[in-house]
């Protein structure tokens, strides 16, 4: 699922001199708070995605295992990111088996295995997206939520 804001131009909360471009706030610090305003809406339209995507009726292990992380910077230091995904592992007790080098290796059912099949599907059955609409229906409703919570931060409202 991705889902892109641009905050391009703020220039990463790089120091000018002894002034911050974004106050007392680094852009790291920022950019985890507006997205932390988002994270409640991101969870739930995850879970509303992968609900509608699931044959089968009422409660699922799946849909209830969903998890928000934290927000995180990117690994060079130019966004941050959140995560929200399926984790676990399921507790039908079922395993599939890979082989690797030869050897038959039996791993148990992750719940994050189920999205990826549900996604993508497998031999076994058709695939049924959900991560695009996630993303779509998530998008609609935090973009504003973003730029309201980068206001706020720089002084803006």
């Amino acid at each position: 699922m991705s889902m892109t804001y641009d905050v391009s131009g703020f220039g990463g909360g790089r120091m000018i001199g002894d002034l911050s471009l974004f106050g007392n706030l680094t852009f790291e610090q920022m950019a985890k708070r507006a997205l932390e305003e988002v994270r409640p809406d991101m969870e739930e339209g995850t879970k509303a995605a992968l609900r509608s995507s699931i044959q089968h009726p009422g409660d699922s292990e799946l849909v209830n295992s969903v998890k928000c992380f934290e927000p995180r910077m990117t690994g060079n230091g130019e966004g941050a990111v959140i995560v929200c995904q399926p984790v676990g592992k399921s507790k039908s007790g079922n395993r599939y088996h890979t082989v690797n080098r030869g050897k038959t290796i039996s791993k148990a059912v992750m719940n994050n295995d189920k999205a990826f099949w549900l996604e993508y599907g497998n031999a076994h059955q058709t695939a049924h997206p959900w991560k695009d609409r996630a993303a779509n229906s998530i998008e609609a409703k935090s973009t504003s939520k973003i730029q309201q919570a980068i206001e706020k931060e720089l002084g803006a409202e």
